[in-house]
């Protein structure tokens, strides 16, 4: 699990800089710039964040100038930062990125999430927003409205003006920003799939809902098998009707095999 530092200088507002998924990951910590080293931080960190007024800084140890990033792709760089791969290879992830105003950037329009704060650690870290993205965070159960949060999206100038997506737990809705009552449930996997569908293709919900509907009439029913019997990781046996979600993946992420499946059917919803 990836974990962030990103020290904030005490002239930079922090509510002023837009959340985003990999937030949840952070650890945020205001300084004095009068007294901050720089130079004592990389003796403690092999790779850290620092917060500007208009951009923000990589200091990775073994680079001898900082990055200097655009706060509209923060998440995606933040990926390449928590990477677990080697310090050269985050190196050239960064030097490739384009730049725009002598800052580096992601030129991909952003994924805005809802995410629900209290099951933020439960994502795993490469399925969020597809590297792209900006977050709402909230904290109850009672604050999840989907009219609300289409409000919130109308307002956001950097993130995708088609659709939004609403996780809590592995659970995600993927939301037209325009009718809140027309969206997808899905887990991590198809999310990613879905998404991905409907920013390079163009594809909307009202698409998606139609062919995974035909798909799931034609589906085979699942057969019950005599003798199964449903364990949990530590190979104890489960009460019978207990709800689980399969993944199967075949060594890194990008060798998914297959996608999830429900002890229920998977839901796909247009509501009226």
């Amino acid at each position: 699990m990836s974990t962030f530092t990103i020290y904030v200088p005490s002239y930079v507002d922090l509510k002023a800089i837009q959340t985003c998924p990999l937030d949840s990951r952070a650890t945020f910590v205001t300084v004095d710039p009068e007294t901050f080293s720089i130079e004592a931080k990389r003796q403690e960190h092999s790779k850290f964040i620092v917060f500007e007024k208009d951009h923000f800084l990589v200091y990775e140890k073994d680079s001898p100038e900082p990055f200097k990033c655009s706060y509209y792709s923060r998440n995606y760089i933040m990926s390449l930062v928590g990477d677990l791969g080697s310090k050269k290879f985050i190196r050239e992830q960064l030097t490739r990125l384009e730049k725009e105003n002598d800052c580096l950037v992601f030129k991909r329009q952003n994924l805005l999430s809802f995410i629900y704060r209290p099951d933020a650690e439960c994502l795993d870290e490469k399925h969020r927003d597809c590297g792209g993205g900006i977050a709402e965070f909230y904290d109850t159960v009672e604050e999840e409205d989907f009219e609300r949060f289409a409000e919130i999206a109308r307002t956001k100038e950097t993130c995708n003006k088609k659709f939004f997506v609403v996780n809590r737990g592995q659970t995600y809705h993927i939301v037209d920003t325009n009718d809140p009552s027309i969206r997808c449930i899905c887990g991590p996997v198809m999310k990613m799939d879905y998404v991905w569908r409907m920013i390079d293709w163009s594809i909307t919900i009202q698409e998606i809902i139609k062919v995974e509907n035909e798909y799931l009439k034609r589906r085979e029913k699942a057969k019950c098998v005599a003798g199964f019997e449903l364990r949990d990781s530590q190979g104890v046996p489960l009460p019978e009707g207990t709800e689980f979600k399969l993944v199967i993946y075949n060594g890194k992420y990008h060798d998914v095999k297959d996608t999830e499946y429900d002890s229920e059917d998977d839901e796909y919803e247009e509501e009226n």
